[in-house]
């Protein structure tokens, strides 16, 4: 795999990890989330999880590359749960980057994918002109992209569950005292 061809793999997952840092650290905190959201975005990262996870720790099969079509599959669908309640609270420029996230996170797994099914076929690797070191170092970013997902999941949990809403209730509270 030429340096051209491993870039444009990576193209995805730079894509989406740009896009989800928008969503989240200008929208999100721009508007604040509302406790479905906050309760419902670790959800879909944990979907995302599952599906790296699964390529790290499950080898390659005929059974299993359709268990993690599966997962791939459902979490493409679990991430679109909220957009019918996003067309209330979130602006239009939100409303479009989601779209951008929807096309990006199917490609996400199909890279993925793709590249667990080549490390355990090598007679594909030659017919796709992939080379072994190219083909790890992909497999290298699988992994790093899970730990970032995991992290992020951390994130997610800690500030939108745990700290938010503390500080919104001491916010409400300190402007209610500040009125009186």
């Amino acid at each position: 795999m030429n340096s051209y061809l491993m870039a444009f793999a990576m193209l995805p997952f730079l894509l989406q990890g740009l896009a989800i840092a928008v969503d989240e650290f200008y929208f999100h905190h721009k508007r604040g989330l509302p406790r479905w959201e906050r309760l419902g975005h670790p959800l879909d990262t944990l979907s995302v999880t599952l599906g790296f996870l699964f390529l790290i720790f499950v080898p390659f099969s005929a059974a299993a590359l359709v268990a993690y079509i599966g997962l791939a599959g459902a979490s493409c669908l679990f991430v679109t749960k909220d957009e019918w309640v996003h067309a209330k609270h979130c602006s239009p420029a939100e409303m479009w980057l989601h779209s951008i996230l929807f096309l990006l996170h199917p490609l996400v797994f199909v890279v993925s994918g793709a590249v667990w099914t080549l490390a355990a076929r090598p007679e594909l690797v030659r017919l796709a002109g992939v080379d072994v070191e190219s083909l790890s170092q992909m497999k290298t970013v699988i992994v790093i992209q899970c730990f970032i997902t995991v992290v992020f999941a951390i994130y997610q949990v800690a500030y939108w569950i745990l700290y938010e809403p503390r500080t919104a209730r001491a916010r409400r509270s300190f402007s209610k005292e500040a009125t009186r």
